[in-house]
């Protein structure tokens, strides 16, 4: 969550800003393509646990944006001066996700034989909206520029992705070790979340979908309400058994997907 004065400010700005992109919608002919709206939600969610510091350098972004920013080219082609500006200060974040994505990917189908690589979608994908990124600004077509849009999108996208997965696995996981307070106290449950955050999302996807102890995690106990004595005994020692196996196994597991 943002502090009141942060949100009451990325509220103010981020309104602003969709205002008068849907004003001027209709002023671009022989122009300036304008930006896409906001999602303020998203955006609260993608920057949540983003420094403050980050947050006002993208609020001052998207407070600068003006009818004639917005309208006005940057260029030979059709890219505001707004966008470009827009572009260029966050390319490098873009291409740092892009590049240690397309690493990822690499290091957890480097086994198979390079055909499976140029054959893996995702993959070649990534590879060549990569190259896109590389492109110069001022020589972007219509096409382009909505590609570049969708290329910074699915970065921010994928980084949000990444936190809620993390958050619905670590929340799962330490609801089932609090039903259980005697035996798993509150630097044991720390001491254990805090591991999972050296995977990067392909890394921690992988190890969900090939490890059966992991993905175990997902089947345990939300809560004891609606169960009989014995039945919640009976689960309870399940979810013991499981957890202390994580326990056991979490640095063996988390180094042979980190080094993956």
């Amino acid at each position: 969550m943002f502090p009141k004065e942060l949100n009451d400010k990325t509220n103010r700005i981020l309104k602003n800003f969709n205002k008068r992109v849907g004003y001027n919608k209709t002023k671009t002919r022989g122009r300036g393509i304008l930006p896409d709206k906001v999602n303020i939600k998203q955006f609260k969610l993608r920057y949540s646990d983003k420094s403050a510091r980050e947050i006002e350098k993208q609020l001052k972004l998207y407070a600068s944006f003006n009818t004639k920013k917005g309208l006005e080219k940057s260029g030979d082609n059709r890219l505001s001066k707004w966008e470009k500006d827009f572009f260029k200060k966050n390319r490098k974040k873009t291409i740092e996700f892009y590049d240690k994505e397309i690493a990822d990917l690499e290091r957890i189908i480097g086994n198979q034989p390079e055909f499976h690589l140029r054959l893996h979608n995702r993959y070649q994908n990534l590879v060549q909206q990569r190259e896109e990124l590389d492109k110069d600004l001022n020589t972007l077509t219509d096409s382009q520029i909505r590609g570049f849009r969708a290329y910074y999108a699915y970065a921010e996208r994928s980084e949000l992705v990444k936190r809620q997965g993390f958050r619905l696995y670590l929340a799962q996981l330490e609801r089932a070790m609090k039903l259980m307070p005697d035996k798993y106290k509150k630097a044991d449950r720390e001491a254990l979340l805090s591991k999972f955050y050296v995977l990067s999302e392909n890394q921690f996807t992988e190890m969900v979908r090939n490890e059966d102890l992991i993905d175990s995690v997902y089947d345990t106990v939300d809560s004891p309400k609606g169960r009989g004595k014995y039945e919640l005994a009976v689960e309870t020692k399940f979810m013991q058994r499981k957890i202390d196996e994580i326990i056991l196994r979490a640095d063996e597991l988390i180094d042979k997907y980190k080094n993956k």
